[in-house]
């Protein structure tokens, strides 16, 4: 018996630090094969804003995300800027753009069409933070007529709690569009620290019974 509660419990610690030790954040370049992965909870364009210059404020949270540029700019169509006829989420102060993530939601799935509108990018660094860590990635946007698409898949009990897009000159206006916050099968991994509640559970159970079969 003793054997098994054993068993039991390193079972429990084994999945706590596998967990752990697979966490991580990868990037996928294609919308189709992203939200493949799992399911899609919202995907936000800005298209209701027009063809202007708009400020919805500062923060501003819509559809699972918080916008905390500096400045919240959506920069539409007929500005001279985003000449795709879609309206993209900027900032007004031009670098960074920022956002914080819906954490009690556990969104591991987290993607969106981003390009510059002024200005060439010369390099972007993308930072993806989750509950365990921050994740950077060095990509090259396009112009905003040819977005590309950035999806971050996190694994290992992580999920996605906020963002910044930075690029390396800072007069460059980059600008996203198409917000995409999903979980990846049918529900959210569980995080390691459900893991551990589980864990300290069934070393409370081995201690209970225990205690049962010495009174035997």
């Amino acid at each position: 018996m003793k054997k098994m509660y054993v068993t039991i419990a390193v079972c429990s610690m084994s999945l706590l630090f596998a967990s752990i030790s697979t966490a991580a954040v990868l990037m996928i370049n294609d919308r189709t094969t992203f939200e493949a992965l799992g399911v899609i909870d919202y995907n936000n364009g800005f298209d209701s804003f027009g063809s202007g210059f708009s400020f919805p404020g500062d923060p501003w949270t819509s559809q699972g995300v918080t916008y905390t540029s500096s400045q919240n700019l959506i920069i539409g169509a007929s500005t001279g800027y985003s000449s795709d006829g879609t309206p993209m989420m900027a900032n007004n102060h031009w670098n960074p753009v920022t956002g914080d993530i819906d954490a009690l939601a556990g969104y591991d799935l987290f993607g969106f069409d981003a390009g510059w509108m002024s200005g060439d990018d010369q390099g972007t660094l993308m930072s993806i933070m989750t509950n365990l860590g921050n994740y950077s990635f060095n990509v090259d946007l396009n112009e905003a007529t040819h977005t590309d698409f950035f999806g971050f898949v996190a694994d290992g009990g992580e999920y996605m709690t906020g963002f910044n897009i930075k690029t390396t000159y800072h007069y460059a206006l980059a600008g996203m569009d198409n917000v995409t916050v999903g979980h990846q099968g049918n529900a959210p991994v569980p995080e390691p620290a459900t893991m551990l509640l589980m864990g300290t559970g069934l070393l409370g159970l081995m201690g209970y019974n225990r205690k049962r079969f010495n009174k035997k």
